[in-house]
């Protein structure tokens, strides 16, 4: 099933696919080594087998422009919260207010729900001063990343 995204022009989310993990991976791996290895924590037999453990297909969509494959997330809906485990677009795509737009949505699903989003970021990414900037706030860390919260409230719409 493909759902077009309104906000971005020409971007829809698909369900993955068991294929798409071959282009999840490579995307992950591109996007966590630099940040790995400026921490001195690159190993990329653990990381590959943490991604191979956690890449569910039902909880990732694949995000495409125009039917090319730019990148995924994954988020997981729980009773206790909406995950985003991951979201990685392809260099090219970055910086053009797609993860802005797939994040803002994401947090209006967590709004109508009346609960938090929760994520986790690499140390030095520099995605945190979008998540920042989108009102998130850190909530504990670990050797390798920073856990974030974002509590919205429901809005006087819903």
């Amino acid at each position: 099933m493909t759902r077009q995204f309104n906000s971005v022009p020409g971007i829809s989310l698909r369900r993955a696919r068991s294929g798409d993990y071959a282009f999840g991976l490579g995307l992950y791996l591109a996007s966590v080594k630099p940040l790995l290895t400026k921490l001195g924590r690159w190993d990329e037999e653990r990381v590959t087998a943490s991604l191979r453990n956690s890449f569910k297909p039902a909880t990732v969509r694949v995000i495409c422009q125009d039917g090319t494959d730019i990148g995924w997330m994954q988020v997981s809906d729980t009773a206790t919260g909406l995950h985003l485990h991951q979201i990685h677009i392809v260099e090219g795509y970055r910086n053009r207010g797609l993860g802005t737009a797939l994040i803002k949505e994401l947090q209006e699903r967590a709004r109508a729900k009346a609960k938090p989003v929760t994520l986790n970021v690499i140390h030095g990414n520099p995605a945190l001063a979008l998540y920042h900037r989108l009102g998130f706030s850190v909530v504990g860390e670990d050797e390798d990343k920073l856990h974030m919260r974002w509590r919205g409230r429901r809005s006087a719409k819903g």
